[in-house]
Order: structure tokens, then C-alpha cells, then sequence
């Protein structure tokens, strides 16, 4: 389910401005923090590229924003011990 902006319900509009222009790919580039020719120009990809690849696609098979949420504090609760 999403809201009226496609987004999942109670989502920080954190990346508003990446969601004003640029293609999908381009978006998730630039939030990844890389180059949008990343994912065609056929180098070799870091092993945590690899990882957030695998994240994205777990996370595009969510689609109950409780679950959402509760996946969000999961990994907040991690990085929270990290500090």
C-alpha cells in the first residue's frame, strides 16, 4: 500500500529532494551516494554495493507499511548499539 505520493504511509520526506528529478535509477544513485553509471557501465561493484542491492530488492517486496515500520526500527535498533 502507499500513499498519495506512491510512497509508503509515514515516510520521512527526507529524500524530497531526489524525488523532484532524475530518473528511478538516477534517485537510487544518488541517495547510494554513487553515479547513476554504477549500475550500466559494467565495473566491478564493492562487495557493499552488492549488499544494498540485495537490501533494495528484499525491501520492494514489502508492501504492509506496519511491516515497514517494524523492519525500519529493526535496523535503527542496530545502528543505535553501533554508536
Amino acid at each position: 500500500m502507499s500513499g498519495e505520493n506512491g510512497r509508503r504511509p509515514g515516510r520521512a520526506d527526507e529524500a524530497s529532494e531526489m524525488d523532484a528529478a532524475g530518473t528511478p535509477l538516477e534517485r537510487i544513485a544518488a541517495a547510494l551516494g554513487y553515479p547513476a553509471t554504477i549500475f550500466t557501465s559494467g565495473l566491478a561493484v564493492e562487495p557493499r554495493l552488492r549488499e544494498t542491492a540485495e537490501l533494495l530488492r528484499l525491501w520492494a517486496k514489502v508492501h504492509e507499511p506496519d511491516d515497514a515500520q517494524r523492519i525500519l526500527a529493526f535496523v535503527a535498533a542496530i545502528i543505535a548499539e553501533q554508536a
